[in-house]
C-alpha cells in the first residue's frame, strides 16, 4: 500500500470539511492530540462541518477541530454520500457529521457498539437498483441496511437459493445497502466463500461480495440460518523452516532493519513487495495485497478477524479509498505490535487497531506462502 492516506488529495468544501482540506498521512505511533475515549475527527485539516441533518446541502451548525474528541449519539445511512461513505453520525448536541472524517472503525458501514438512529424523513437511505421483471420490489428491504455490495462492479447476481446453479432474480448494482436476515454455509463456493447471506426479500447473494467482516465464516451479530452448521475455519500451515533458523524470525530481523526506510512508500503494491522481500524475495506476484490474501483464503490458508497474529505472520486489511481499494498487508512482530511500510511515509511500528482507522478493514492473519522460502 502506498502512502495510507494520500498526501496531495483535495477536497471540496461541499465534502463537508472547512475550506478545503489536504489530506496528510497520519502518525501511526501515538494517539492523535486531544482524543478522549471514543472517537475523534480525523483526516479533517481545516476542521469538520458539523450539521443539522445528515446531508451535505443542511444547515452547517459549527465547525470542529480536527482530533476534536466526538460523543456519538447514533449512526445513520444516508443519501448524502462523502468520499463513497453514505454513514453519518449524529452527535450529543443533535448535530450530524459525515463519518468518514471519524475515527470509527467500520467505512462505509454500521461500527459495532454505536446505536443506529431514527430514519430521517429528510434524508432517504441510497436506493437499491431497479429489480428485474417480476422479482421484489426494492421496497420491500427495511430501510437503514448494515451491509453493501462490494467489489462487483457488472453488480452481484441475487439468487432465489444459496447455490450459483439456482435461478437469478435480480442483479444487485455495486455499493447498494443490502439487509441480511441470515448467513448459510454452502457447497456452493464463491472464490473460495461458502458463506451466503439471505437477504430481507428471501434472495439469496455470495458473502464473498458483501462488507461483512469474516472472509468465508459467519461475521459476528448476524443470525444463523436454518438448519445450517457453523464454518470450521480453514488451518494455517505451520511456519516453514529455513537453512540455519526459521524463516519468520529471520524475515522480522530484515524487516526491523528498514525501520525508516522511505523505499517502500509508493506505489500501492509496495507494501506487499516489502513483505515479500522480508521473506527473501523481490516480488510477491501478486497485483495488490487485498488479492494476495484471497489468493491465500482460496487456498485455505488464513485465519478471519483473528487479532492474535504470531511474529513472522502477515496481517491483512481490506481495501478503502485510503489504499486506492488494493487492500494492505504488514508483518507480525509479535504481541501485538507489527512493522508496515506507509507509517508516516516510510516503515515503522504499528498496531492493527490504528491501522485499521486508515488501511480498510482488518481481514485476518495467515503465514507467508508456503512456497517463500525466507532469506
Amino acid at each position: 500500500m502506498g502512502t495510507v492516506v494520500r498526501s496531495a488529495v483535495a477536497l471540496t468544501i461541499g465534502a463537508g470539511v472547512a475550506g478545503g482540506v489536504v489530506l496528510g498521512a497520519p502518525s501511526f505511533l501515538s494517539a492523535p492530540a486531544g482524543a478522549a475515549v471514543g472517537y475523534s475527527v480525523t483526516g479533517a485539516a481545516a476542521g469538520l462541518r458539523a450539521h443539522s441533518a445528515p446531508d451535505l446541502a443542511s444547515t452547517v451548525v459549527r465547525v470542529l477541530p480536527n482530533h476534536a474528541a466526538l460523543d456519538i449519539a447514533c449512526q445513520q445511512r444516508s443519501s448524502s454520500v462523502v468520499n463513497r461513505s453514505a454513514i453519518w453520525d449524529e452527535l450529543a448536541d443533535g448535530s450530524w457529521i459525515s463519518d468518514f472524517y471519524t475515527t470509527t472503525p467500520v467505512f462505509d458501514g454500521f461500527s459495532p457498539g454505536l446505536s443506529r438512529c431514527a430514519q430521517s424523513t429528510s434524508t432517504p437511505p441510497a436506493p437499491s437498483e431497479a429489480p428485474a421483471a417480476g422479482a421484489p420490489a426494492a421496497g420491500q428491504l427495511p430501510a437503514g441496511p448494515d451491509y453493501a455490495v462490494t467489489g462487483a462492479s457488472e453488480g452481484v447476481r441475487a439468487h432465489n437459493a444459496p447455490a450459483t446453479a439456482s435461478p437469478v432474480v435480480r442483479v444487485i448494482a455495486d455499493h447498494t445497502p443490502i439487509s441480511i436476515t441470515c448467513q448459510a454455509a454452502s457447497a456452493s463456493t464463491v472464490n473460495g466463500s461458502g458463506i451466503w447471506d439471505e437477504l430481507a426479500d428471501g434472495s439469496w447473494v455470495s458473502d464473498f461480495y458483501v462488507t461483512t467482516p469474516v472472509f468465508n465464516g459467519f461475521s459476528p451479530g448476524l443470525a444463523r440460518c436454518a438448519s445450517t452448521g457453523p464454518v470450521a475455519p480453514a488451518p494455517a500451515p505451520a511456519p516453514m523452516p529455513g537453512t540455519a533458523a526459521p524463516r519468520e524470525p529471520r524475515a522480522v530481523t530484515w524487516a526491523s532493519a528498514q525501520i525508516g526506510s522511505t523505499a517502500w512508500d509508493r506505489p500501492v503494491q509496495m507494501c506487499d513487495r516489502f513483505v515479500a522481500n522480508a521473506f527473501g524475495r523481490t516480488a510477491s506476484g501478486y497485483p495488490t495485497a487485498y488479492a494476495h490474501w484471497r489468493a491465500l483464503a482460496v487456498r485455505g490458508l488464513v485465519h478471519p478477524g483473528d487479532q492474535a497474529v504470531p511474529a513472522g505472520a502477515l496481517a491483512f486489511f481490506g481495501p478503502s479509498p485510503y489504499n486506492e481499494q488494493a487492500g494492505h498487508v504488514m508483518l507480525s512482530t509479535g504481541g501485538g505490535r507489527f512493522l508496515s511500510s506507509s507509517v508516516d511515509g516510510a516503515v515503522g511500528r504499528t498496531t492493527i487497531a490504528y491501522m485499521s482507522r486508515w488501511s480498510g478493514p482488518y481481514l485476518g492473519w495467515a503465514w507467508a506462502d508456503p512456497e517463500w522460502q525466507g532469506r
